[in-house]
């Protein structure tokens, strides 16, 4: 299996930011872990290259979207002082 990531502002998952690949076992697959720099929706594409038995298949842009939400740090720092 392959599986490409795209960018929220890539609509129509013509550029992939990151691909991964996996083997097939007991039916399923898995991407991994993906680091991404920015909240938004992505896209991820599967790709299935096919066997004697199965013919080869691709997800649709859109089909498995993701949303990275941004991060909010909240609290006091530490390890600062006031001079």
């Amino acid at each position: 299996m392959v599986f490409d990531l795209y960018d929220p502002g890539d609509t129509t998952c013509a550029t992939p930011i990151a691909t991964s690949t996996s083997n097939l076992s007991g039916g399923s697959a898995s991407s991994g872990s993906v680091t991404i720099g920015a909240a938004g929706t992505y896209n991820w594409v599967a790709t299935y290259g096919g066997d004697a038995n199965n013919n080869t298949v691709t997800s649709g842009c859109g089909a498995e979207p993701v949303i990275v939400t941004p991060q909010r740090l909240t609290g006091r720092p530490s390890g600062l002082r006031r001079t």
